[in-house]
């Protein structure tokens, strides 16, 4: 932190101080050795802070998920996750310290963001994080094996019959959140509730090696490794051939309109959403006329035109779960804060064009 100010042609530097209040070092963190954070935001996106809540259920979740590698640990003993700033941070020392860790990371690090990889590839020359000794331990060695050998034949079935496997996950994904929505009914009795409800996110850490692990992290490697395998290489090789710099990014084009993508069909769902609101007379004069919140009070009030409140309670049923930095369970979703919504369907609704229609 520095201040200074101008005198004329002289700069006279007042004061400098080293910034230790927004990013402290982590309770129970050492500073030497050298250690490694990466913002837990750079994999997600979230760049204000995170809910207490969020916090605890993410590194829960993640902690859990160190039973596919035989790992046992909780909050309490875990040495990976750090919060600093209500921000979450993640340990990359032990992996950099490795000496085929540090090998892989950077190649790992693409997938998630470029210029991540660029830091890493940059952090392994440091000399402070020079391999403590080579290879990998007989115990690791087991431990990944662990988790290779099962994910392997999961990603040969795969492979195989992708709309077979794809089901087969999705019913498993989808039995798992009844049940554990059928716990989150009310009883009436706040401190039963509290009770239930603090027992199903101390359960949360089985979320990962139960369900995530063997269902969605084998689906989407599987996925991965044609996308960046293959495609992605096509994709190069065509725009040098032909000269044409563009086509490198065809493979994203495809992708993007692949069948059972979430997130493309909830868009589509809202788009329909705008345009029953643009047939009904009252509900396209009320969402020209009203602001996002006045709509999104509306809604919550159950007073917006019957059409628009029951086509937008079609969308929230299936959706309403979700929410802007949704993975922070502490913050609202759409269903408590709709406005974002509301806001989108106008968005929507000044679209005369059909050409620009999705």
């Amino acid at each position: 932190d520095i201040e200074w100010a101008w005198s004329g042609d002289t700069l006279f530097l007042l004061q400098s101080r080293p910034i230790t209040s927004l990013f402290p070092i982590p309770n129970g963190m050492m500073p030497h050795p050298l250690k490694v954070m990466m913002a837990f935001s750079a994999v997600q996106g979230i760049i204000e802070p995170m809910t207490p809540l969020g916090q605890d259920s993410i590194m829960t979740v993640l902690t859990g998920g160190g039973r596919v590698f035989g790992y046992r640990q909780n909050l309490e003993t875990q040495s990976t996750f750090y919060v600093a700033g209500d921000r979450l941070w993640i340990n990359f020392s032990p992996i950099l310290t490795n000496s085929i860790g540090r090998r892989l990371l950077p190649s790992v690090a693409a997938a998630i963001d470029p210029g991540v990889s660029l830091a890493f590839d940059a952090l392994i020359r440091d000399p402070r994080l020079a391999p403590q000794r080579p290879g990998v331990r007989l115990r690791a060695v087991q431990r990944i094996l662990r988790f290779a050998l099962p994910t392997f034949r999961r990603l040969r079935s795969f492979w195989q019959d992708p709309d077979r496997e794809r089901e087969h996950a999705m019913r498993a994904m989808d039995d798992k959140v009844a049940k554990m929505g059928a716990r989150f009914v009310s009883t009436g009795d706040m401190w039963s509730d509290y009770d239930r409800n603090l027992a199903l996110l101390d359960e949360a850490g089985d979320i990962f090696p139960d369900t995530v692990v063997p269902y969605g992290v084998t689906a989407v490697i599987a996925g991965m490794v044609p996308f960046f395998g293959i495609m992605a290489r096509l994709a190069k090789q065509a725009a040098r051939s032909l000269n044409q710099p563009a086509l490198a990014q065809l493979n994203l084009e495809i992708t993007r309109g692949l069948p059972h993508n979430v997130t493309t069909e909830m868009d589509l769902e809202l788009w329909q959403t705008s345009q029953v609101l643009r047939q009904d007379p009252a509900s396209a004069e009320a969402f020209s006329n009203e602001s996002a919140s006045e709509l999104a009070a509306g809604y919550l009030s159950q007073s917006l035109p019957p059409v628009a409140q029951e086509a937008i309670k079609l969308f929230m049923d299936r959706y309403g779960m979700r929410g802007l930095g949704e993975i922070d369970i502490g913050r609202p979703r759409w269903r408590e804060q709709p406005a974002h919504i509301m806001q989108i369907l106008q968005s929507y609704l000044t679209i005369e064009d059909p050409v620009l229609a999705p």
